[in-house]
């Protein structure tokens, strides 16, 4: 893979931009890379190539073949928190998905344990004795049941969840 992100990078280096074709072995290649130098180099030069509109559509493109469906998520919202700030607030986005759940707003909100701050949705989701939607399937229900759904990052990440439209 990382073979892949060099030839993608010396292409770049000629303003080549990337194609619709070579978009997801491209995404692939960079989830997988773990080396931190030559992502930063990849980044580099596409920003100084220039990212285009098509190179945009094309990486969305594959982002959304990808995704899972959950039904009911059409008209829910997601209240996002600060995730990696470097002020240690308390969870205000979890307490805020509560509230506007309360309120009859439907909620599907995404969270991850605490990384740099005290808490985490999913932290006081487990102070709270409540657990996550585990997929696809649990969130539909809590969506139906409760308005409100919490994501595990992990488990169902916002780049593979996407609404399953209903026909007009």
């Amino acid at each position: 893979m990382n073979e892949l992100l060099h030839t993608n990078i010396n292409t770049m280096k000629r303003g080549i931009d990337v194609s619709i074709e070579n978009a997801e072995p491209l995404l692939d290649a960079i989830i997988s890379c773990e080396d931190r130098k030559l992502l930063v180099e990849l980044l580099t030069v596409w920003n100084q190539k220039g990212i285009t509109e098509d190179e945009i559509f094309g990486f969305a493109s594959v982002l959304r073949r990808r995704c899972r469906s959950i039904h009911g998520h059409e008209d829910s919202i997601d209240i996002v928190g600060t995730g990696g700030g470097t002020k240690k607030p308390f969870n205000v986005s979890t307490a805020a998905a509560i509230v506007t759940a309360s309120a009859g707003l439907k909620v599907a909100k995404h969270g991850n344990r605490a990384a740099t701050s005290r808490s985490g949705a999913i932290d006081v989701l487990a102070a709270l004795d409540l657990e996550p939607s585990l997929g696809p399937a649990s969130a539909e229900m809590n969506l139906r049941r409760h308005g409100l759904a919490f994501l595990f990052a992990t488990g169902v990440p916002p780049s593979v969840v996407k609404a399953r439209r209903s026909p007009p």
